[in-house]
């Protein structure tokens, strides 16, 4: 409120100031402060009568010209300016009253000044409780019932924490009149009743452990005896399938930290023979390698050479075998003899394609035998178990999922003794079932061509698992 009264003030000093630069007549423009300070503080002069007409005329045609552009508006845009004339001659009223009572507030005696602003607090109070009041009677029953809980956890809360900042206040002042040898004893005190209270909470966190156990074991003590004994025997066997499952998974996973080791220590040693030569042997091991690594990538280029002209002789076969097929079909049509025949044609055609492609298939492994795994792979630079999968199903002209689940959701189930080499072998947990962990290509006689896990090298191996189902792509 005062900075508003002194605004007002340096506002009304301003158009004096103003309203004697405009009036003055020009020689008192060249004059000195002094003589425009006089020319302020003569408000007894009357105005030139010839001026008052002149400003009298000015703002005649201003409030003419007003009308008639105020005329020229459409209803809308009229009823928008008088809302702003109507919001600024408020917000100017609003000014002029804050400034007078600044002036009145500010002529008052300290004391008066308190009291008055006492009963202004006071009537903004009475005003926010009769507006809670009236909304309060808005409310239904249940909203009042629950604003009266929210009220009551808020006090609740106040009360609670006046009460903990009172307590602290109390301990501070306690602690602070003690010596440094009895606060050193309180802090020990202190450290030994949180440790004893650990060791509660620990010891009442087993009991809770075993009681919990203790209650489960009996619920399923009481639902064995509910069961049949086929239901008993077919969840036994469903609970040691999954205990199978566990301990495979749990060997595997040992098996796998075992070449991760392993395969560490045989690096952390070649980095310390390494180490341990002279510059030249350095640099002659470094050319033997190099070498061996051009080798090595000679002989997977001319292997997957190889295998490239076998897939297209085989495929030549197979279009020959196709166009025979075909040939013998249309000369079998004409009987029904005929079409029984073209029906057993087919099927060795697609069982021809399906050898054709079984071929290429074990070759592209052949070929990629000896790449190391990588996780989410699906490139000779590394593979995992379905990139393997994939990249060499593509070069047949099948593509697949990048997802062992997935391979065994789009295969043909086929059994075991119908299994021929090119098929897909499916690893499950839990059962035959169960989620499919890994995937395979059949190679015959039990072995797989598959990449197996980190550190080692995609290849032939034993199946090692009897949770295992076969599918074929068509």
């Amino acid at each position: 409120m005062r900075l508003l009264a002194r605004v007002a003030s340096g506002v009304v000093v301003g158009s004096m100031v103003a309203t004697a630069l405009l009036s003055a007549p020009a020689q008192a423009t060249t004059t000195s402060v002094p003589k425009v300070a006089a020319t302020i503080v003569r408000p007894a002069n009357k105005t030139n009568p010839s001026s008052a007409a002149a400003k009298k005329a000015a703002a005649a045609k201003k409030a003419a010209g007003v009308k008639k552009w105020f005329n020229s508006l459409t209803p809308a845009q009229q009823r928008a300016y008088k809302k702003r004339v109507a919001a600024r001659n408020a917000a100017r009223a609003k000014a002029a009253k804050e400034a007078g009572v600044n002036k009145w507030f500010k002529s008052l005696t300290k004391s008066e000044q308190i009291a008055y602003t006492k009963r202004v607090a006071a009537r903004a109070k009475a005003k926010k409780d009769a507006g809670v009041k009236k909304w309060y009677a808005s409310l239904t029953k249940s909203q009042q019932a629950a604003y009266k809980q929210r009220v009551a956890a808020r006090h609740a809360a106040h009360v609670a924490a006046a009460a903990a900042a009172a307590k602290q206040a109390k301990f501070n002042k306690w602690y602070h009149r003690m010596t440094p040898k009895q606060r050193a004893a309180y802090k020990k005190h202190v450290a030994a009743m949180a440790a004893k209270r650990a060791q509660a909470k620990q010891v009442a966190l087993r009991r809770a452990i075993r009681n919990r156990a203790a209650a489960k074991r009996a619920g399923v003590q009481r639902w064995l005896k509910s069961l049949t004994p086929a239901q008993r025997s077919a969840y036994f066997q469903r609970k040691s399938a999954q205990a199978a499952a566990k301990a495979a998974a749990a060997r595997h996973l040992a098996m796998h930290r075992a070449q991760v080791k392993r395969a560490a220590a045989a690096r952390a040693a070649f980095q310390r023979w390494f180490n341990s030569l002279s510059p030249k042997a350095r640099h002659a091991y470094q050319s033997r390698h190099a070498a061996h690594i051009r080798a090595y990538r000679k002989a997977v280029a001319l292997a997957r050479h190889q295998a490239a002209v076998r897939a297209a002789q085989a495929r030549h076969r197979a279009a020959l075998a196709a166009k025979k097929a075909a040939a013998r079909a249309r000369a079998l049509a004409r009987t029904a003899a005929g079409r029984q025949k073209i029906m057993y044609a087919q099927a060795r055609a697609m069982a021809a394609r399906h050898a054709a492609r079984s071929r290429i298939v074990i070759a592209w492994a052949q070929a990629l035998s000896g790449i190391y795994y990588r996780y989410g792979g699906a490139s000779p630079a590394g593979f995992d178990c379905s990139g393997y999968v994939q990249y060499i199903y593509a070069k047949v002209g099948i593509h697949l999922p990048h997802y062992a689940q997935g391979d065994y959701q789009i295969a043909h189930y086929i059994p075991r003794s119908q299994a021929v080499p090119g098929d897909l072998v499916f690893f499950h947990s839990g059962g035959p079932n169960g989620y499919v962990y890994h995937v395979g290509i059949y190679a015959g006689g039990g072995y797989i061509y598959h990449s197996p896990h980190t550190g080692a090298k995609s290849g032939r191996d034993r199946i090692w698992s009897s949770d295992v189902t076969f599918g074929r792509i068509f």
